[in-house]
């Protein structure tokens, strides 16, 4: 897949008037999320839309590295021996961020609850502390938008960007539901390559692409934050097996990382 340049990806969102559709992007953007995540209404004849924005929510918390844990320990040598920097475990048991974290019903896998931790200090990304203060004090029931009207705005705003989708097989939906065959198998087609216009979906997956490249996060990490599944791992899926009490503990080091 190829993709438009983050930067200008965010700038074009800024420019956005309306300011609680700017922020619902801002707010799109941060959770890897499909549209249905953020708003809470739906047209009557749309039969495919599930919005769960309702749901969305906001909190803070501070984050103190527990070095007890494998995991988190790992991703904090992983972090400093990236950097050229000595392992310092005395100064790394010293850190106190202050954290947003979102949980996001997801639209599909049954309204599965995903927590997401992101830093609230502005020099990280100053969008997230934008979006915790609007969420947190003025929109504490989600965005009352839908689709469509999404979809419009962002039609607007992202005039003129474009991404390329490799080949890949959809599944089949016929009248709002999905289609199997006497096997119970989920029916695909296969959609040829093409580029589209970057609209709302396709800010989904350059969060992702961001999350890979400039964040670092692994394959299972970005399944737990942006909701997807991945092959079934000693008979748990493995982005399921992230939804345990603030699974955002074992990659937020990687978020604490300036342009």
């Amino acid at each position: 897949m190829s993709l438009p340049n983050v930067l200008d990806f965010r700038q074009r969102v800024e420019t956005i008037q309306n300011l609680d559709q700017r922020i619902a992007f801002q707010t799109l953007h941060l959770i890897c999320g499909r549209v249905g995540e953020v708003i809470t209404e739906k047209y009557p004849s749309d039969k495919t839309a599930n919005p769960t924005g309702s749901k969305l929510t906001v909190t803070k918390t501070t984050y103190q590295p527990d070095l007890n844990d494998p995991q988190e320990r790992d991703t904090w040598t992983f972090i400093k021996l990236l950097q050229g920097q000595p392992v310092n475990f005395n100064e790394i048991a010293q850190i106190r961020e202050e954290v947003a974290v979102f949980k996001v019903s997801t639209e599909k896998r049954g309204g599965l609850t995903r927590e997401i931790g992101l830093p609230l200090n502005p020099k990280y990304d100053p969008w997230i502390k934008q979006v915790y203060d609007y969420l947190h004090n003025k929109k504490p029931n989600g965005f009352q938008y839908t689709r469509q009207e999404m979809w419009n705005t962002a039609k607007i705003a992202f005039e003129g960007l474009t991404y390329k989708i490799h080949p890949y097989k959809r599944a089949i939906i016929e009248n709002g539901k999905y289609q199997y065959d006497d096997k119970d198998k989920l029916l695909k087609r296969q959609i040829s390559e093409k580029t589209k216009p970057f609209t709302d979906h396709a800010i989904r997956h350059l969060r992702n692409f961001e999350l890979k490249k400039f964040y670092g996060l692994t394959p299972e990490e970005r399944a737990g934050y942006g909701g997807w599944t991945l092959a079934t791992v000693n008979g748990t899926s493995a982005a399921q097996d992230r939804y345990e009490e603030a699974p955002w503990r074992i990659y937020f080091p990687k978020m604490l990382k300036q342009r």
